[in-house]
C-alpha cells in the first residue's frame, strides 16, 4: 500500500469520526407523527422522521448560539425528508386547504435534558398526523408536507405551530364529507320545520274548537 493510498485512507477516517462525534454530541430532533384516533381495537398508526444531520447543526447555532430566531422545518412524512423553510413560502392559517396539527393541551416537545443545547441531548416532537387513508394510499403518503415551527423559550425548545398540506385527493373526500354532513343537517332541519308547522297547526285546530265549545255554555246563566 503506498503512502498516498494510507493518507488517503487516514483522512477519510478522520473525517468519519469528526462526524460521528458530532452526531453524538449535537442535540438530536425527532418528530414523531401519531394519527389521532379513537379506535380501542386499533394500534396507533406513527412514523418518526428524524431531522438530518446538518439541519441539526444548524438548529443547534439558531437555537443555542444566536437565541430569539424561529426555525421552521417542512417535513415529508412519504419521502421522510426534511428541509428549512423561509416563513415567508412557509404553510399559514390563512392558505388553502391547510390544517392545523398541533395536539390540543399536550407539550408536543419531550427532551431528554431540559436545556435543549445540553450536549448529546435527544428531543421528540410529537406531531398529529391529520391526513387520512384513500384507497391503497397510507395517510403518509396523502399528506403534502408539514411545517413545523420551532423557538426557544428559556433553554427549552418549543413548538409554537405545525400545519399540514394534504394531497387534493384528501381535500376531495373532506369536501364529500362535509357535503353529506350538509345535507344530512339540512333534511334534519326541514323535518323538524315540517313537524314544528304542524304542531302549531294541531294546537290552533284545538285552540279553534274549546273556543266553538266554550262559547254556548258561557251563555246560560
Amino acid at each position: 500500500m503506498s503512502w498516498w493510498t494510507c493518507l488517503v485512507l487516514k483522512s477519510l477516517l478522520a473525517a468519519t469520526c469528526m462526524v460521528a462525534v458530532q452526531s453524538q454530541t449535537q442535540p438530536q430532533l425527532v418528530f414523531h407523527f401519531v394519527a389521532n384516533t379513537t379506535s380501542k381495537t386499533k394500534l396507533p398508526d406513527s412514523r418518526d422522521i428524524h431531522l438530518q444531520a446538518h439541519l441539526e447543526s444548524l438548529l443547534y447555532g439558531l437555537m443555542c448560539k444566536s437565541p430569539g430566531n424561529k426555525f421552521i422545518v417542512r417535513v415529508s412524512p412519504g419521502s421522510g425528508t426534511t428541509e428549512v423553510v423561509d416563513e415567508i413560502i412557509g404553510l399559514h392559517n390563512t392558505s388553502d386547504n391547510v390544517k392545523n396539527c398541533l395536539f390540543p393541551g399536550l407539550n408536543p416537545i419531550k427532551c431528554d435534558e431540559e436545556n435543549f443545547c445540553a450536549l448529546g441531548n435527544k428531543c421528540t416532537a410529537t406531531v398529529m398526523a391529520v391526513c387520512q387513508r384513500h384507497g391503497t394510499m397510507s395517510r403518509w403518503l396523502m399528506t403534502q408536507v408539514v411545517d413545523v415551527t420551532i423557538d426557544q423559550v428559556d433553554g427549552a425548545i418549543v413548538l409554537v405551530r405545525c400545519l399540514t398540506k394534504c394531497s387534493a385527493l384528501q381535500i376531495k373526500k373532506d369536501d364529500k364529507k362535509k357535503q353529506r354532513v350538509d345535507s344530512a343537517l339540512t333534511k334534519a332541519l326541514k323535518n323538524i320545520t315540517r313537524c314544528l308547522i304542524l304542531a302549531v297547526r294541531k294546537l290552533f285546530m284545538v285552540s279553534c274548537l274549546f273556543c266553538f265549545c266554550y262559547q254556548p255554555f258561557s251563555a246560560f246563566p
